[in-house]
């Protein structure tokens, strides 16, 4: 733990959690990102943006990080892009000071994916830059769950009274929690399924259901986010046994037929095709998945916009 960086909130024009966000203000951001779909590809609408945005990686990902750097070209902004890798961060340099170096060297918000959980918000303190949280932990992925929040929102309108059940590795997973915030402050409720090892306590989550069988509940939900197993975030003994939990949790055709006919099916990526999901299903008609894709870019252009734009 760092010390010497008092953590009193998020600044204001951080993203550091769904917590933070009222639903009118995630309303507000959804509503711009959809302006900069309806404009793409030409410039952003209405954006007279300037800065340098630093995306700093450290953990893998190819979603989040491209659209946050193509949602960065989109509004002219350039980028300086860091993984693990191929930086300090492999000779011992600390999280801190490398946050701190790129702020010395120019950047105007940090965009910042790393596993330990708290460490964005100590980041944040550290600097005084806006932060923007591309995944941390298991404890939170906020653009995630404002893009998954927009793609069923472009579906339904509103979420009030939708039934929307998670599936998989829930324990693990930063985008349920973030997707369950999201959801539940526009109405709809969340039902969590998989197997017990891999469910949250109800203490964690009082007002959502949880549930074992997949089948059993399956019919009544409208949506469904499919997540993969966390194998890396697993320790010994937790991984479930394959044949099981394909049994069990995968959304195949079979298990599709017997689901509502508007069932949508999200699932936030990377998949593992023909363990949580199988190909009809990822590309079949009820998918969203690309659609939630797409949205990544024009979400997190809304989001770079907010954090670069002064308060009135």
């Amino acid at each position: 733990m760092m010390e010497g960086f008092e953590v009193t909130g998020e600044k204001e024009r951080d993203l550091i959690s769904l917590d933070s966000l009222s639903r009118g203000e995630m309303s507000e951001i959804v509503d711009r990102a959809g302006e900069h779909r309806r404009a793409a590809p030409s410039r952003a609408p209405g954006s007279a943006l300037s800065g340098l945005v630093g995306q700093l990686f450290l953990e893998p990902s190819t979603r989040t990080r491209v659209s946050f750097f193509s949602a960065a070209r989109r509004l002219s902004l350039d980028v300086v892009d860091i993984d693990r890798a191929n930086s300090s961060f492999t000779k011992g340099e600390s999280l801190i000071d490398g946050a701190r170096t790129l702020v010395a060297q120019g950047i105007a918000v940090l965009v910042l994916r790393q596993r330990e959980e708290g460490m964005t918000a100590r980041v944040s303190a550290a600097v005084d830059v806006p932060v923007i949280n591309a995944g941390e932990g298991r404890s939170s992925h906020p653009t995630q769950g404002l893009l998954d929040l927009m793609t069923l929102l472009d579906e339904w309108g509103d979420l009030t009274g939708k039934r929307i059940g998670i599936v998989g590795d829930i324990v693990h997973s930063r985008v349920a929690r973030s997707d369950i915030a999201a959801f539940t402050a526009f109405g709809a409720e969340m039902v969590l399924i998989g197997p017990e090892n891999l469910l949250p306590s109800q203490q964690e989550f009082p007002g959502v259901s949880l549930v074992g069988g997949f089948d059993e509940v399956l019919p009544t939900l409208d949506a469904v986010v499919m997540l993969r197993v966390q194998h890396e975030r697993l320790g010994d003994g937790e991984c479930p046994d394959l044949d099981e939990y394909v049994a069990a949790y995968r959304l195949d055709s079979k298990r599709l037929k017997a689901a509502g006919t508007d069932l949508l099916v999200l699932h936030p990526g990377p998949m593992n095709r023909g363990i949580e999901i199988t190909d009809e299903v990822a590309d079949g008609e009820h998918s969203r998945v690309l659609a939630q894709v797409a949205n990544g870019v024009h979400l997190r252009m809304a989001i770079l916009e907010r954090a670069l734009t002064e308060p009135a």
